[in-house]
């Protein structure tokens, strides 16, 4: 494993499916020196939800023929602090960072609130992951005005439907229809069929219905912005 080689000692802890207890300790008996503890937390909701800091992190239970969940990360973004009105307001330097947390916070006696001088509430991002699926509510809800969805794109010719229903898959097509209904800003496509030689001949196809969709390539990042309001 990889974080062993890395020197990590601290404790991991791994969120997902039921079963993943059973495959943890599988790859114990393959990694037989794992310098930190594991600790495993399998969801047995169809939602389930946890923070770190701004970000939220959200599993939903997709459908396929196995247990399989897709994930929602939404990052939130702090409102911005009125620089000009904090010095109108004759608000003490040292409570201007925990105004900027929204925090209350008391200087001789007088109570300073954030919203006396933080902005109001912005975009934050918001990014979707889900292969292995039939389209269903729960990837259309979170897929909801997401910055961008990653699903799966298993077959591109649409004959091959029944193909889709059976393995429980989606054609590419309807990932672009999902991404349209759903507001989406940017569909990327991957999880293709072994059989499937060469998804980009399907880039005219997805983009006459979904015209921000990028069928993807191994490796392939890109770096999320917040968009500037005023």
């Amino acid at each position: 494993m990889s974080m062993a080689k890395a020197e990590r000692v601290e404790p991991v802890t791994i969120i997902g499916p039921k079963g993943l207890s059973e495959v943890v300790e599988g790859v114990k008996l393959l990694a037989r020196y794992i310098p930190f503890e594991i600790n495993c937390i399998e969801i047995n909701e169809k939602e389930y939800s946890f923070e770190l800091d701004n970000l939220k992190v959200t599993s939903f239970n997709v459908k396929h023929s196995v247990p399989c969940v897709g994930y929602c990360f939404e990052l939130k973004r702090n409102r911005k602090f009125d620089v000009e009105k904090a010095r109108s307001l004759n608000i003490p330097l040292v409570a201007w960072k925990h105004l900027q947390r929204n925090e209350s916070y008391e200087v001789d006696g007088v109570t300073y609130e954030p919203d006396m001088v933080m902005g109001k509430e912005r975009r934050g991002l918001k990014m979707v992951y889900a292969t292995d699926t039939r389209p269903n509510a729960l990837l259309e809800k979170y897929a909801q005005d997401c910055d961008l969805l990653i699903t799966e794109g298993m077959y591109g010719d649409n004959e091959k439907i029944e193909k889709a229903k059976l393995n429980k898959h989606m054609l590419m097509d309807e990932s672009c229809k999902l991404a349209l209904k759903s507001n989406v800003k940017e569909l990327w496509l991957t999880h293709f069929s072994p059989s499937m030689h060469d998804p980009y001949m399907y880039d005219e196809q997805v983009k006459a219905i979904f015209a921000n969709t990028v069928i993807c390539h191994d490796g392939q990042h890109k770096d999320l912005a917040f968009i500037d309001e005023e």
